[in-house]
């Protein structure tokens, strides 16, 4: 019965045919392995740009914060170098006016010498 349908050519081309059927199979599987993979990856990649962002804004924030903090402790500092230095600051201007009134006390002195003379 089945003798006379398939000779042995049709045999051969039917057995290549199923082998290029199982062929493209496979290769389908892995197309859709690699879809997968790619999905998951494309996932990940997003995860991490996402992390990375969040990451970056809270660096910037503590940045922020930081440079604040580092900004109102050199103003404290300067403020205390100020505090110190400013009574011998003021002492130094208060030695240099005597100096100058003792300087003009003795220049109107002289100028009254010499007017007498």
């Amino acid at each position: 019965m089945f003798g006379n349908k398939y000779t042995p050519e049709r045999k051969r081309r039917a057995e290549r045919k199923l082998e290029r059927a199982k062929q493209r199979l496979e290769i389908a599987k892995q197309v859709v392995s690699i879809e997968r993979q790619t999905t998951l990856v494309n996932a990940q990649v997003d995860a991490l740009e996402t992390a990375d962002k969040k990451i970056t804004n809270h660096q910037l924030k503590l940045l922020k914060s930081t440079n604040k903090k580092a900004i109102a402790a050199q103003i404290e500092g300067m403020d205390t170098q100020v505090e110190k230095s400013l009574p011998k600051m003021l002492e130094s201007r208060h030695q240099a006016g005597q100096k100058m009134i003792s300087s003009s006390s003795m220049l109107i002195q002289s100028v009254k010498d010499r007017a007498k003379s």
